[in-house]
C-alpha cells in the first residue's frame, strides 16, 4: 500500500494548521475498522550527557526510574557520546567505560544494543593511545577492516547478553570525494567483515545497518533528486543508492537502520506537522526494498529556529511534534530510539529544550520528566506492540487522531483550543495539547 493511502487509512494529517482566532466549533473524529498492528516500540541513544554524574543521586535515582518506565531499548556507542577508545593500542582493550554504560542498561532493565561507532585513532592512519577527537568521524581505512571487525568479535564475546548490533553510524568517513557521492562499496565490505565476525561468535546476535542520514533537501537538482519526496523536500538519490548497494551486496542483515530530520537540510517548513510524513514515506520506501524490521537510529522534529512561541507553549508544541512522529512510524517502524534523552546544562535549543525525557541530572532537582515522558508512558500503554490500529475519519482540520483498542490518542497540532467529539464525548484540547482518551 502507499504512503499516503496507508497513513489517510489510520490518520489524518491536514496540511494547514488553524490559526489562533479559528472557529471552536467541535470537530469529529470518529473511529472506524481495523487496519493493521502497531509495529513500534521506544527506546533510548545515550551521550554523554545521559547520567553523566552521580553528584546528586536523587536525580539520578529519579532518572533511572523514568528509564525503567520508558525505555525498552538502550543503546550505546562503544567510542564517542562519553566513551573512550575501547582499543586503544592493538590488543590492548580498555573495557571499565562501556562495562558501566551497560550496567545501568541492566540495572534500569532496558534491551541492551550497541552501536559499532567510532574506531580507534590507530584504526583510520592515526597513532596508538592517542585519541584525536576532531577526527572521531573518521572510518577506519580498508586495511583496518579485519581489526575493527575483531574488536567487534572481542566486544560480542565480553557481552554475550547484548543481542543487537547496529553497524556504524551514518557513513561516518565513507565518502568518495572523487566520485562526490557516498563509499557505499568500501561501507558494505566494511560491514560484511564485522557482520561476519558477530555472526561467528552467535547466529543468535542481530546486525543492523547501514545506519544512513535519510538527508532530504528542499530543492535538490534534477540529477539527485530522489525516490522519496513530499512537503518536506526530496530524499537525496546518493542516499537511497547507497542504501540499495547496501542492500543488495550485504551478506545478511536482521534488521535495517536509518536516521532523519523532518526538517529539510537546505531550508524551513511552512508546517512541521505535515513534513512528519517524512518518516512515514521513508518507512513506505525501505519497506518496497525488504521485509526486514525497520529502526530509527536517530529522529529529529526541531522547530524551525526563531520561532516566537513563548516558552510554555513551545515545550507544549515540541510534545505535540514528537508525538505525532511516534503516530507516523507506528504502523512500519519497529524501534525508535531517542537521541539524547537527558536535557542539557547548556542555554535552551531555540526558546524550550524539552526534547528529551527528563531534566538534567546535574541539577540536584533534576531527573525531573519533560512533556514528551509522560506521553511516551502513554503511547506505550496505548499502543504496545501488536495492538490493533482502528482507522479514523476527522472532519476537520487541526488535529490528529489514533485509535487502538484501548484508547484515542488526540493531538492538537494548531495554538488555538479546540473542542473535539469523540464517541459522544465532548472533549477541549488545548493549544498543541496530546490527550489520550479511554475507548472503554
Amino acid at each position: 500500500m502507499r504512503a499516503a493511502t496507508r497513513m489517510l487509512a489510520i490518520l489524518t494529517f491536514f496540511l494547514a494548521a488553524l490559526p489562533a482566532h479559528a472557529d471552536v466549533d467541535a470537530i469529529d473524529v470518529a473511529i472506524g475498522q481495523p487496519v493493521g498492528k502497531v509495529q513500534l516500540d521506544f527506546g533510548i541513544t545515550y551521550t554523554q550527557q545521559t547520567i553523566p554524574s552521580d553528584e546528586y543521586p536523587q536525580a539520578v535515582k529519579n532518572a533511572k526510574s523514568i528509564m525503567r518506565r520508558l525505555a525498552h531499548y538502550q543503546n550505546v556507542h562503544i567510542m564517542g557520546w562519553g566513551v573512550p577508545s575501547p582499543e586503544p593500542s592493538p590488543g590492548k582493550f580498555e573495557w571499565a567505560p562501556l562495562d558501566r554504560r551497560l550496567s545501568m542498561v541492566r540495572e534500569t532493565g532496558g534491551i541492551p544494543v550497541i552501536t559499532l561507532c567510532c574506531a580507534p585513532d590507530w584504526m583510520k592512519g592515526g597513532r596508538e593511545n592517542e585519541t584525536d577527537w576532531s577526527n572521531l568521524k573518521g572510518a577506519p581505512t580498508p586495511d583496518h577492516f579485519k581489526d575493527f571487525a575483531a574488536l567487534a568479535r572481542q566486544i560480542a564475546l565480553r557481552y554475550p547478553d547484548v543481542k543487537h548490533f547496529q553497524v556504524w553510524n551514518e557513513f561516518k568517513g565513507f565518502w568518495s570525494q572523487a566520485e562526490r557521492r557516498w563509499d557505499y562499496e568500501g561501507y558494505t565490505e566494511f560491514y560484511n567483515s564485522v557482520y561476519d565476525a558477530l555472526k561467528g561468535v552467535s547466529s543468535d546476535i542481530q546486525v543492523g545497518g547501514p545506519y544512513t542520514p535519510m538527508t532530504h533537501m528542499g530543492s535538490l537538482g534534477p540529477r539527485d533528486s530522489g525516490p522519496i519526496s513530499g512537503s518536506y523536500g526530496t530524499v537525496s538519490r546518493k542516499i537511497t543508492d547507497a542504501f540499495q548497494y547496501w542492500l543488495s551486496h550485504k551478506h545478511g542483515a536482521d534488521f535495517v537502520t536509518v536516521d532523519g530530520h523532518a526538517r529539510p537540510k537546505d531550508g524551513s517548513v511552512a508546517d512541521i506537522f505535515s513534513d512528519i510524513q517524512f518518516y512515514a514515506d521513508v518507512d513506505d520506501w525501505i519497506r518496497r526494498q525488504t521485509n526486514l524490521p525497520i529502526w530509527w537510529a536517530e529522529w529529529y522534529t526541531i522547530p524551525d529556529p526563531g520561532n516566537s512561541m513563548p516558552d510554555d507553549l513551545m515545550r507544549e508544541y515540541q510534545n505535540a511534534v514528537m508525538t505525532a512522529t511516534l503516530v507516523a512510524m507506528a504502523p512500519t517502524a519497529s524501534v525508535a530510539l531517542r537521541w539524547g534523552p537527558e536535557e542539557s546544562e547548556r542555554p535552551p535549543y531555540l526558546i524550550a529544550d524539552q526534547e528529551g525525557l527528563w531534566s538534567s541530572t546535574l541539577s540536584p532537582n533534576g531527573g525531573e520528566p519533560l512533556p514528551f515522558a509522560s506521553s511516551v508512558e502513554q503511547f506505550e500503554h496505548c499502543f504496545p506492540r501488536d495492538q490493533t490500529l482502528y482507522g479514523s475519519r476527522v472532519s476537520g482540520q487541526g488535529v490528529i487522531a489514533l485509535a487502538s483498542t484501548e484508547c484515542v490518542l488526540l493531538i492538537n497540532r494548531t495554538s488555538a483550543s479546540l473542542n473535539v467529539k469523540l464517541a459522544g464525548k465532548q472533549i477541549s484540547l488545548g493549544p498543541f495539547a496530546v490527550d489520550y482518551v479511554p475507548r472503554h
